[in-house]
């Protein structure tokens, strides 16, 4: 839950699904849980195969839906402006921009690849440059894990324990950026991986007539433009939360969220 709040709350669960790393959270608390502190059950290849497909069609279905009031029920002004109305919305949550930007750029590429424009190349680029995004950012975790590390234990040599653990808690606060940094970059590759699988199902469904999947590349252009749009003008115009504003944020919704009942079970 913690991740899921973290990076969007439930509100981009529908477009991108249980994040990959979420699902290895959750992993490792069931077993510490149940007294497994030492290893992690490491799920078969088979098992997250099968996790990642039935995510993968939760996501197809949705982002069909909303295609749908364009494509099926020809309604453009409706389309546009409820999706505007959602976009502006999405905005507004934890790495909200972030996560528009991505799944945008991902809907208008794999878009213009459908339609013929190209754009093979600036998949690719991004490809590279999210890799290369997470080589960075876990060289910066690692020099701050280290940092931490040797902070701390400066900070316990003092004889008030009080400022001792000011300090320590002060410079957790101020490492936060980098492992967030770090947190988001993966999450970036598995967002973006998932994303274009979802593409490629809707855009090459041979189960409809080619104009369908014409009309489904046109608006999945359409909507990718829109949430970038949206993440441009939310990036300008609001203050940018700091670290500790967004982890707490998602600790307190977690908190929040654990207490609910949970009377539905996700679709399959």
């Amino acid at each position: 839950i913690f991740f899921a709040m973290l990076f969007g709350s439930s509100r981009f669960e529908p477009y991108v699904g249980n994040l990959e790393m979420a699902s290895l959270a959750d992993a490792v608390a069931k077993a510490a849980a149940k007294g497994q502190t030492d290893s992690v059950p490491a799920e078969s290849t088979l098992l997250k195969r099968r996790t990642q497909f039935r995510r993968v069609l939760r996501c197809v279905q949705h982002l069909r839906s909303k295609l749908d009031i364009i494509v099926h029920n020809r309604d453009q002004d409706g389309f546009l402006r409820s999706m505007r109305a959602e976009a502006a919305e999405l905005a507004t949550v934890s790495f909200g921009p972030q996560l528009l930007t991505a799944i945008g750029v991902v809907y208008e590429n794999q878009a213009d690849l459908a339609l013929g424009f190209g754009g093979r190349t600036t998949a690719r680029v991004r490809e590279m440059s999210n890799a290369a995004n997470v080589v960075c950012s876990g060289a910066n975790a690692v020099m701050a894990v280290s940092s931490l590390r040797e902070e701390t234990q400066g900070a316990g040599d003092g004889s008030d324990p009080g400022a001792a653990e000011a300090r320590a808690r002060q410079s957790l606060e101020a490492h936060l950026p980098v492992f967030l940094d770090f947190l988001w970059s993966l999450s970036a590759v598995d967002i973006e991986k998932t994303l274009r699988d979802v593409c490629t199902k809707l855009l090459k469904d041979v189960s409809v007539p080619w104009q369908v999947r014409h009309k489904r590349a046109v608006a999945l252009r359409q909507l990718g433009r829109m949430f970038q749009e949206a993440a441009a003008v939310a990036s300008a115009t609001e203050n940018a939360k700091g670290a500790k504003d967004i982890f707490m944020d998602a600790v307190a919704a977690t908190v929040q969220k654990a207490g609910q009942p949970q009377n539905e079970s996700p679709p399959v």
